[in-house]
């Protein structure tokens, strides 16, 4: 990434291997949900706030936007896919038009604008998306599963069966049919020549035409089903307005907040300055005091290192005690070799030696606690308050001006419009449901008559005095294969549900500490609902166990997917408590053959989580703040 959010300058996070566990740790407000939006940037060209798409400009670094007097910015995603090298990089530039633009290199080689959108859309289709990037703060979204006549649920249901790879099979009945229909219209066409067989020619040709007329019908109301749709996404588009005021309208309370705070800050820096008159003997002791503080920074370090290194070592020993391959690069082990290691991890690892170290380590943080007081204050103690005071007060103007900035912007909201185009939409969501249910209707009525087209074409096949068995042959050929994957489409779909059923019991089990509750149930939309002892199902189930019923169905899902990816997941332990947080850690190897996990500081025993993940943990990452719109990765330590 460059220049993109929190993320200034150029920025890179690397994955190693495409199997094992990834960790980010951030603070709130360090740029968590940012990575993730960064995904979705270089595949989509969008990026989500909690109630709608952030616009483009808005993901610009603030920074340095303010310094060269424009936004821009880019993500790189470099990914495989069937043995080939990929790398996406979408650009946003307000000096251009069109202002976004998107590069796939394949193998090195740039691909045309138009293949480029192809491939992503055939690799990562965005129907999908929110079962590899996960948003813990979404977790709505798949309550609507259980809602077996939402559209909501219809929607993520056809999700679910694109990942299942469904589709590709009623393709395959698509076109089947396509070729048996064109024979059929072959035999009709054939049967109108000969005395003997006009009769059943002339009655083939009618179903024929009846059935056409039937599909013709079907394909008009599928036709004004996609007009709708689209005019509904551009009503979409339209109401961005109403959400960018509705954003507009959060910026303006925060501005607001931060003026409340920058006043006080204000008060309390010129307290501060004030004050400070009575404390200038501190100064007197300040260089000794850095002094000594040097030395205790140099030693804390020293000593955070060696805990780091014995925690390291603990952790390939707890690994080495139960698995004969190296806890580093997995290579089998001698038993020789094995014994040496584990004898030298012991000596590394030493209880005692490690707690002395933690004693020492809070001794020292106490006394730099103590020295710090000392250390900060100096002769130019006085001009750095007014420094900073000068600096609050140029921050309020800044701020002053952003709230009188939105307050013009909410005086343009034309809200009777909104209302307007509200009524629009709700009403050909209307016009869409009915749709639906005719074109359902119509379908069975197609098939019906496909069915008595069949019967006619049998009947000429059994007749004598055709010229052409070949025609006869793609017939019953092309009729047997239609049946066959007919009915293979329920049988398929049925086995997928039982397996995905299955296969998020196991996991659920894994991650839930509930034992009244034993299975999980699947719906006809892939909904899943808790089963307990009784066999009964859990109404009501709590924020938490949603949570943990949504992680068991992405990971089903990406166990039983035609072709799995990797999980990128944003806040996935929001609602859940601490034990269930930590079986959610350590099941994450199984949910994906890569995960990556975005988490702030404290979420989880992170010490815990490396000794349960062991050598599935391939690498950690942390988000550091350089300031409040500047935030580095950098590799972290091993703990």
């Amino acid at each position: 990434m460059q220049d993109f959010c929190q993320y200034r300058g150029k920025q890179v996070l690397e994955f190693s291997r495409d199997r094992g566990v990834y960790i980010v740790y951030g603070y709130n407000g360090r740029g968590k949900t940012r990575l993730l939006n960064a995904f979705r940037w270089a595949l989509y060209e969008t990026a989500m706030g909690r109630t709608a798409e952030h616009q483009p400009e808005e993901l610009a670094n603030y920074e340095h936007a303010n310094s060269v007097g424009y936004a821009t910015f880019y993500v790189e995603l470099e990914f495989s896919h069937d043995g080939k090298r990929y790398v996406a990089t979408r650009s946003f530039d307000e000096r251009r038009d069109p202002k976004t633009e998107l590069v796939l290199q394949r193998d090195g080689n740039p691909l045309s604008h138009a293949e480029g959108y192809k491939v992503l859309g055939t690799v990562a289709p965005r129907d999908i998306s929110q079962f590899f990037l996960f948003d813990g703060e979404l977790i709505g979204q798949y309550e609507a599963l259980l809602d077996t006549q939402g559209q909501a649920g219809e929607k993520l249901e056809e999700s679910i069966e694109r990942i299942l790879g469904i589709p590709t099979v009623r393709n395959a009945r698509n076109n089947v049919g396509k070729i048996q229909r064109a024979a059929q219209n072959q035999l009709g066409a054939l049967a109108l020549t000969k005395t003997k067989t006009e009769s059943h020619g002339r009655a083939l040709h009618s179903a024929q035409s009846m059935r056409d007329t039937m599909a013709s019908d079907r394909d008009k109301a599928l036709v004004e089903i996609a007009k709708n749709e689209s005019r509904i996404a551009a009503i979409e588009v339209a109401l961005g307005d109403s959400r960018q005021a509705e954003r507009a309208v959060a910026q303006l309370q925060m501005a607001k907040s931060e003026a409340t705070r920058l006043a006080i800050a204000i008060h309390e820096a010129k307290q501060g300055v004030a004050e400070l008159g009575d404390e200038v003997w501190r100064a007197v002791l300040a260089p000794a005091a850095r002094e000594r503080l040097e030395t205790l920074q140099r030693q804390a370090e020293e000593a955070q290192r060696v805990l780091f290194s014995s925690h390291a070592a603990k952790r390939d020993l707890l690994h080495l005690e139960q698995h004969s391959e190296c806890p580093v690069c997995s290579h089998e082990l001698t038993e020789d070799e094995r014994s040496i290691l584990l004898e030298k991890l012991k000596n590394s690892s030493n209880e005692t030696h490690r707690t002395a170290l933690e004693s020492l380590h809070m001794q020292t943080q106490k006394q730099m606690r103590v020295l710090e007081a000392f250390a900060r204050v100096d002769g130019r103690m006085i001009a750095e308050r007014e420094k900073a005071l000068r600096q609050l007060q140029l921050q309020l103007d800044d701020t002053d001006q952003e709230i009188k900035s939105i307050d013009e912007q909410l005086r343009g909201i034309n809200q009777a419009e909104v209302r307007r185009l509200t009524t629009e939409r709700d009403g050909l969501n209307f016009l869409i449901r009915t749709a639906k249910i005719e074109v359902g209707e119509a379908e069975k009525k197609i098939v019906e008559q496909d069915n008595s087209i069949r019967r006619i074409s049998d009947e000429l096949s059994k007749m004598n005095g055709m010229d052409d068995p070949s025609i006869e042959l793609k017939v019953r050929v092309a009729s047997q294969l239609g049946a066959l994957f007919a009915e293979s489409i329920e049988v398929y779909r049925s086995m997928l549900k039982d397996r995905v059923e299955r296969t998020a019991t196991a996991i659920f089990a894994k991650v839930s500490h509930e034992r009244d509750f034993t299975r999980l149930k699947i719906n006809d939309r892939y909904g899943l609902e808790i089963v307990d002892t009784k066999g009964e199902v859990v109404r009501g189930r709590s924020a938490g166990f949603e949570h943990l019923v949504a992680l068991s169905l992405i990971s089903a899902l990406q166990q039983c997917a035609s072709v799995p990816g990797p999980i990128v997941m944003d806040s996935p332990f929001g609602r859940l408590d601490a034990d269930h947080t930590r079986n959610v850690v350590a099941a994450l190897p199984e949910m994906a053959s890569q995960v990556v996990l975005l988490a702030f500081e404290g979420e989880f025993d992170q010490s815990a989580a490396v000794q349960a993940l062991g050598s599935k943990l391939v690498a950690e990452y942390e988000l550091e703040r350089v300031s409040a719109r500047h935030t580095k990765i950098k590799p972290r330590e091993s703990v």
